[in-house]
């Protein structure tokens, strides 16, 4: 590829990237020089990247994505492989999966699995499937569908990592899955024995720390994240030693290290998830070690510009200083999120939280305002499932 190709092909895919979606879903049905399979595969990352943080956004994109994909296939020449539009309707069913629209999620995961993709493809929607079944509190359905697609993919695991990494991926995926599922399942009262959970995560932790990403950060540092916090869950029944959580994530961190070349926004929110671990280990509390992992975290985000999490991960700082008593440090790290400088470097609503907070006299007052954050949309700590980072693929009839 020439200098030229290169630089042309890195402005498509940056255009893809950042585009808004309202300007983006007419362009690429529009305009020819869209219609690249690599450029399908960045457009439907995106729809997945957005779903757990703007599944609105995700959605609007994830309408067009099918007809994009047989589009592109047509333009290149080949239209009877249909991997790209299968993968396509997989992401619009976990983007209205994101919504909540379960019905609509059904019958796009089933359009996937009428395309018929390969194996992988196949048991990779099976898991998009058992998420969903998950999000339905189906917990039986979604065990039996993460049973299959783990199956498959033990045969196919490769610790030795020369060979299969995005098998190796879907394995630990899998199984983060499958614990995720047992550990709501036991939450929601079910009869279930929680150790299998704890097995579950401990399993997918050995697997995608053994092998070096060279893509999909973002997934790996997700996986991560549910295996670590998943496997802490706030539970007395799942425990793990805060020097297995430093060690998984100075393996994450130096994986992101090496497949960037640099200290990324990846690698700055590993950093953040780490601190919120051993927060969690703490007994919800802030320690020092934590505390230190979120000021590195917040001034790597300061640094790469990233507005919206630095805000975010300072929020977070806070609420972790008032569940430990700290109240006039929590004010500290949030009064200057009010002043005139960050006018519209963050979403309008989180202001009105922190300006209440910051207002809030007393610890006991600052407490109560918890309810309002989660009330405005700002996640605070929480579990998130892995799988709608992944590349799409899926399913056969006997699912549903």
């Amino acid at each position: 590829m020439s200098e030229g190709e290169r630089k042309y092909r890195e402005r498509l895919l940056r255009q893809v990237r950042k585009t808004k979606p309202g300007i983006l879903v007419g362009e690429v049905l529009t305009y020819s020089r869209f219609r690249k399979p690599y450029l399908v595969e960045e457009y439907l990352a995106r729809c997945d990247r957005l779903i757990s943080t703007r599944p609105a956004e995700a959605l609007q994109l994830a309408k067009v994505a099918p007809k994009y994909a047989k589009l592109t296939a047509l333009e290149v020449g080949k239209p009877e492989d249909k991997r790209l539009e299968a993968r396509a309707w997989a992401v619009l069913g976990s983007a209205h999966r994101g919504m909540g629209e379960y019905r609509a999620a059904d019958e796009a995961f089933k359009s996937a699995a009428e395309i018929r993709g390969d194996r992988d493809e196949y048991y990779s929607l099976v898991c998009r499937v058992a998420v969903m079944r998950t999000e339905q509190r189906r917990y039986n359905e979604a065990i039996e569908l993460a049973d299959r697609s783990i199956a498959y993919f033990e045969k196919r695991y490769d610790p030795t990592r020369k060979i299969n990494e995005r098998d190796n991926y879907s394995l630990a995926s899998a199984l983060a899955i499958r614990g995720f599922t047992r550990f709501q399942a036991y939450n929601q009262g079910e009869d279930l024995n929680i150790s299998l959970a704890a097995i579950d995560y401990k399993r997918a932790l050995e697997v995608c720390t053994r092998w070096t990403p060279r893509t999909r950060l973002n997934s790996l540092q997700s996986l991560i994240s549910l295996i670590c916090l998943g496997w802490l869950g706030g539970n007395q029944h799942i425990r793990v030693p805060a020097v297995d959580i430093d060690r998984s994530f100075e393996t994450l961190r130096q994986c992101i290290k090496k497949a960037d070349g640099r200290v990324s926004v990846a690698y700055a929110k590993a950093l953040w998830v780490q601190a919120s671990a051993r927060a969690r280990i703490a007994g919800s509390m802030m320690v020092p070690r934590s505390e230190c992992l979120f000021l590195e975290a917040s001034e790597l985000l300061r640094g790469l510009e990233q507005w919206e999490d630095f805000v975010h991960v300072t929020v977070e700082i806070a609420w972790w200083y008032i569940q430990s008593g700290e109240w006039i440090k929590a004010k500290g790290v949030l009064t200057p999120l009010l002043s005139s400088d960050w006018s519209g470097k963050y979403p309008s609503h989180w202001f009105a939280v922190i300006e209440a907070w910051v207002k809030t006299e007393t610890l006991e007052a600052a407490t109560k305002t918890i309810e309002t954050v989660r009330d405005c949309k700002i996640t605070l700590p929480k579990m998130e499932v892995p799988g709608d980072h992944d590349e799409g693929r899926w399913v056969s009839d006997d699912l549903w």
